[in-house]
C-alpha cells in the first residue's frame, strides 16, 4: 500500500469518527430536548417515544459499523437514513416552524467524506421531506406551530432548504474534484522523482566504473614507460663502456645488436599502448559528453518538478477557499439556530424544547467551525510543506549545476591528456626513428671499427634523451591516473546527492 492510500484511508476514518461523534450528539440533543417536552406536556409520551425509538436503532446499527470498521464506508450511508427517519418524524410532529433547519449542520459534516453521489442523495431526502412538509401544511391549512398557514414563510422555508442543498452539493463537488486531482498529482509527481533518481544513480555507477577502468589503463601505461625508460637506460650506459674501448665493442657487437632488437620491440609495444591510451582517452571525452547531456536532461526535469510543485501550491490554496465556504455555511448555520432561538422564544412555552434543540444547534455549528479553522490550520501546514519542497528542489538543481560545471572542468582535461598523448605518440615514433638509425649504424659497425665510438656516442646520446622523454612520459601518465581517481571521487560525491 502507497503513502498516498495509507493516507486515504487515516483521513477516512478520522471523518468516520467526527460524523460519528456529531451524529450521536445531535440525536442525543433531540432526546433530550423532546423528553423535556413530553414532560411538561408540550407533546405527548407517545411521540417522544417513537423519537427515542428511531435515535436508537440508528445509534446502534452506527455503533456497530463503526467499532467492526473504523474506516467503514457504509457508515456513512447508515447515518444518513437514521438521521433522515428522524429528520422525517421530527419534521411531521414538532411544535415549531423552524424545525427544517435541523438538516443543515449534518449536511455540512457530509461535505468532508468529498463524496458528491453521497451530498446528492442526502440533499433530495432533505429536499422531498420538506416538500412533503409544506403540502402537508397547506393540506391542514395550519402550521407545526398551530398558527395559519402562511405563504411566504413555507415558500421561503422551501427556497432556503433547496439553495442550501444546492450549495453544499456544488461545494462537494468542486472539493472532490480538487482532492481527486491532488492526489493524482502527488502520485505522479512520486514516480517522476523515483524514475529520476534510478536514472541518476546509474549514471553515476558507469561514471565510476568509467574513471576506474581509465585509471587502470593510465597505470599500465606507467608501467610501461618506466621499463622502456629502464631499458633505454641500459642501452645508453652499454654505449658509454664502448666508446672506452674500441676493442671491447667489437666482441659486444652482437650483444648490442640483440638489446637493440628488443628495445625496437619495446618501442612497438610503447606506441601500441600509446595509441590504446589515446582511443581510452577519446573514449572517456564521449563518455563525459553523455554524461554532460544527462546531467543537462536531470536539470529539466527537475525544473519541472519545480514547476509541479507550483501546481500543488496553488491547489492547496485552492482547498484553503474550500475550507473557508465551509466555514461560511457553518457561520449561516449558526445565524439560522439563533433565529430558531428567538422564535422558540416568541412561540412561548410550545417552543421551549426546540430552543434547547436550537441552542445546541448553535453549539455544533460553532465546534464545525473550529473544524473548519483546524483544516485550514493543516491546509496551511501542507502549502508551507510544499513550499519546503520547492527550496530542496531548488537546492537540487543547484547540485545539478555545480556536477555539470565538474563534468566540463574534466572534459578539458582530457582534452590536455590527449593533446599530450598526441606528443607521447610523436616521441615514440621518434624513438622508433633512433633505434633504426642505432640499428643501421651498428650494422657499419662490421665494415669500419674506426666509426664504432662516434656511432657509440650518437645513440648514447639518443637513448638518454629518450630515456628523458619515457621518464617524462611516465609523470604524465601518473598525472593521468590522479585525474581519474578525482573523477571517481566526484562520481562518489554525486551518489551523496540521490
Amino acid at each position: 500500500m502507497s503513502e498516498i492510500s495509507k493516507r486515504t484511508k487515516s483521513e477516512n476514518e478520522r471523518i468516520n469518527l467526527l460524523v460519528f461523534i456529531f451524529a450521536t450528539l445531535m440525536d442525543a440533543f433531540f432526546v433530550v430536548g423532546y423528553l423535556q417536552d413530553a414532560s411538561v406536556g408540550n407533546i405527548s409520551w407517545t411521540y417522544a417515544i417513537i423519537v427515542v425509538a428511531v435515535v436508537a436503532v440508528g445509534l446502534l446499527i452506527n455503533a456497530v459499523l463503526y467499532i467492526r470498521n473504523h474506516g467503514s464506508v457504509a457508515l456513512r450511508h447508515t447515518v444518513m437514513v437514521g438521521y433522515g427517519v428522524l429528520y422525517a418524524v421530527i419534521m411531521y410532529g414538532a411544535n415549531s416552524d423552524l424545525v427544517f433547519i435541523a438538516a443543515f449542520p449534518m449536511a455540512s459534516i457530509f461535505i468532508l467524506y468529498f463524496d458528491f453521489a453521497f451530498i446528492l442523495r442526502s440533499s433530495i431526502g432533505v429536499i422531498v421531506i420538506n416538500v412533503a412538509y409544506v403540502v402537508r401544511c397547506v393540506v391542514n391549512g395550519k402550521m407545526n406551530s398551530g398558527i395559519d398557514i402562511t405563504t411566504s414563510t413555507l415558500i421561503l422555508q422551501l427556497a432556503t432548504v433547496v439553495l442550501t442543498m444546492v450549495v453544499v452539493c456544488a461545494i462537494t463537488k468542486l472539493a472532490a474534484q480538487l482532492n481527486s486531482e491532488k492526489v493524482s498529482r502527488a502520485l505522479t509527481n512520486q514516480q517522476k522523482s523515483e524514475t529520476l533518481l534510478e536514472e541518476i544513480l546509474h549514471i553515476s555507477k558507469q561514471v565510476k566504473g568509467n574513471s576506474s577502468t581509465a585509471a587502470s589503463l593510465m597505470e599500465e601505461l606507467q608501467q610501461s614507460t618506466i621499463s622502456t625508460a629502464n631499458a633505454l637506460d641500459e642501452i645508453s650506459t652499454g654505449n658509454s663502456s664502448n666508446a672506452e674501448s674500441i676493442e671491447q665493442q667489437t666482441v659486444m657487437t652482437s650483444q648490442i645488436q640483440e638489446m637493440i632488437t628488443k628495445t625496437s620491440n619495446r618501442s612497438q609495444g610503447m606506441k601500441q599502448v600509446a595509441e590504446m591510451s589515446m582511443e581510452s582517452i577519446d573514449k572517456g571525452r564521449d563518455s563525459m559528453q553523455k554524461l554532460l547531456e544527462q546531467a543537462d536532461a536531470i536539470a529539466a526535469e527537475n525544473a519541472k518538478v519545480h514547476t509541479l510543485m507550483g501546481a500543488l501550491t496553488e491547489n492547496t490554496k485552492e482547498v484553503a477557499e474550500i475550507t473557508q465556504n465551509i466555514f461560511d455555511i457553518s457561520s449561516q448555520t449558526n445565524m439560522l439556530a439563533l433565529n430558531a432561538s428567538i422564535e422558540s422564544a416568541r412561540a412561548g412555552e410550545a417552543g421551549r424544547g426546540f430552543a434547547v434543540v436550537a441552542e445546541q444547534i448553535r453549539v455544533l455549528a460553532e465546534q464545525t467551525r473550529q473544524l473548519t479553522e483546524g483544516i485550514s490550520q493543516i491546509t496551511a501546514k501542507l502549502q508551507e510543506n510544499a513550499e519546503e519542497t520547492q527550496e530542496r528542489i531548488n537546492g537540487v538543481l543547484e547540485a545539478s549545476e555545480q556536477e555539470k560545471n565538474l563534468i566540463q572542468v574534466t572534459d578539458k582535461d582530457f582534452t590536455q591528456i590527449r593533446s599530450q598523448m598526441d606528443h607521447l605518440n610523436e616521441d615514440v615514433v621518434n624513438v622508433s626513428e633512433e633505434i633504426s638509425q642505432i640499428m643501421t649504424a651498428n650494422d657499419s659497425i662490421v665494415e669500419s671499427i674506426s666509426q664504432i665510438s662516434a656511432v657509440s656516442e650518437e645513440v648514447s646520446a639518443n637513448t638518454s634523451q629518450a630515456a628523458e622523454m619515457g621518464y617524462q612520459t611516465s609523470e604524465q601518465a601518473a598525472k593521468v591516473g590522479s585525474l581519474m581517481n578525482e573523477l571517481q571521487e566526484s562520481a562518489v560525491e554525486l551518489e551523496k546527492y540521490i
